[in-house]
């Protein structure tokens, strides 16, 4: 790999090596070039567990957005002391600090990582420096893989980071860390590896394991421990940030799936759902009532066929559809349309089950032929339709969406897609700490008027 420091360097000589190439003279060259301008690195890590994308900034410039549990990383940024601010807008879309104003010096060929964690109540501020990867002392390179750990998961006690060969016993950790604190940098040598963390001193508790995964030389990968709000989850996971800085997972991590069922079917009153065929499988959620959410079911991830049957009986298959279960995820299979006349749509949508402060999350779903393409508002109180762009546009039969709205009260407004005026508006009230669910359904047996239904999520 090439180092991006060098870049600028090379570009330099090469237009030297070209002027010499034609045979200019001093005369001809004009004036020299300017210096390489020094540089280094900086990185902000947004490790606040219930927070919403949080805004960055840098001397005043926005660097743009940083959702939980990733990176915006500014490389080759000047030399110079840099005044930071980051946080997120409270309810009133007011900017609210967690980090104001504070100074982070960049250094030649140094990175440094701005890191916050906590929740937005109790936030906390690290600040990481190491050297730029690929530049050892006095810039020799480092071709070695090397490696960094970090604990930023809120509310959990010590970890012990077992990096070792794939399925090798967990004796020594190759670290041990307190909240917040962070490993030196160390090298491996390339090869296959997988990465285990548990409680500190109890190595046969395993709260997190990568799977086998490469390493290569000439990288760097920081492992960073987060909070983890996914199913069947102990608490925690691991992202790895590239020399790069980009925030990634393990390709072979070992997380489980949840899927739930919502029957919105409104002449289906009771619904099977199969991941196989009827004749040869049990069904997953059984008896499922027209308007219900069925509970949570805990699984491995991969691809299934979803097939859809009344209650209590194998034939005829009403529906089928491919889907991909993602691992680490919440989803529902939402069933809407109807049976007769047959235009029965399916729509597997991941959930995020994370609360965050200052936002309330609202989930559609669109399962109403009498009510078409929609396009849905939640208006401030004041505000109509032809102030804001729908909180959920041009939604078909079908359609899902999901907003993150501050608690308040809200009107509800449908229209067609035509802009003609379905329903409402209807004054709602959106709490806080919570997620709401808004479905639009046929009513019972299928058929005008539709039904608009805002509830907490079931």
């Amino acid at each position: 790999m090439t180092s991006n420091r060098l870049l600028p360097r090379i570009a330099i000589l090469a237009a030297t090596a070209l002027l010499a190439a034609c045979g200019a003279d001093d005369t001809e060259r004009g004036p020299e070039p300017d210096t390489v301008p020094r540089t280094g690195d900086l990185r902000i890590l947004n490790a606040i567990v219930d927070s919403p994308d949080l805004l960055a900034f840098r001397s005043g410039t926005s660097v743009g957005t940083v959702p939980f549990s990733t990176v915006v990383s500014l490389d080759n940024s000047i030399v110079a002391n840099y005044r930071i601010d980051i946080g997120f807008l409270d309810a009133q879309n007011t900017f609210v600090p967690i980090v104001n104003d504070m100074e982070v010096p960049i250094y030649e060929d140094y990175e440094r990582t701005v890191m916050v964690t906590g929740t937005l109540a109790n936030a906390a501020v690290t600040v990481i420096a190491n050297e730029e990867f690929l530049y050892g002392e006095r810039g020799t390179p480092v071709l070695d893989p090397q490696i960094q750990f970090v604990h930023a998961a809120d509310g959990i006690g010590s970890l012990d980071f077992h990096l070792t060969a794939p399925a090798a016993a967990i004796t020594t950790p190759s670290a041990t860390l307190d909240l917040r604190a962070y490993s030196p940098i160390s090298s491996t040598a390339a090869g296959d590896y997988q990465l285990r963390v548990t409680p500190a001193g109890q190595p046969g508790t395993v709260l997190f394991d990568s799977g086998t995964f490469a390493r290569t030389s000439t990288t760097r990968e920081t492992y960073v421990a987060v909070n983890y709000v996914g199913p069947g989850g102990p608490g925690i996971r691991v992202i790895r940030i590239t020399a790069l800085g980009f925030a990634e997972s393990f390709p072979a991590e070992v997380l489980s799936a949840a899927v739930r069922f919502a029957n919105l079917v409104a002449d289906l009153p009771l619904a099977d759902l199969y991941f196989g065929d009827p004749a040869t499988t049990a069904a997953i959620f059984e008896d499922v009532a027209f308007g219900e959410f069925s509970p949570y079911l805990t699984l491995a991830g991969g691809n299934q066929t979803v097939r859809v049957t009344a209650a209590d009986v194998t034939s005829p298959v009403i529906h089928t559809q491919a889907i991909g279960v993602l691992s680490g995820n919440f989803a529902t299979y939402n069933l809407g349309g109807l049976v007769n006349p047959a235009s029965i749509v399916g729509n597997y949508v991941l959930d995020d089950n994370r609360i965050v402060g200052t936002r309330t999350q609202v989930r559609f779903f669109n399962a109403s032929p009498a009510a078409g393409v929609v396009n849905v508002y939640l208006l401030v109180p004041g505000q109509t339709t032809t102030d804001v762009l729908p909180t959920f546009l041009s939604a078909p039969v079908g359609g899902a969406g999901v907003a993150r709205l501050p608690p308040g009260p809200y009107d509800l407004v449908v229209e067609n897609a035509q802009g003609v005026n379905l329903s409402g508006p209807e004054r709602v009230d959106i709490p806080s700490d919570d997620t709401q669910m808004l479905t639009i359904t046929d009513t019972v047996g299928g058929g005008a008027p539709f039904v608009v239904n805002l509830a907490t999520n079931p």
